[in-house]
């Protein structure tokens, strides 16, 4: 998974997989 928090579109991404890497 890329850090990318920025952007929202893999921020969604990221929260439907487990945003945990988001927090990171």
């Amino acid at each position: 998974i890329i850090l990318g928090s920025s952007s929202s579109s893999r921020r969604q991404i990221l929260t439907e997989m487990g945003y945990q890497f988001t927090v990171m």
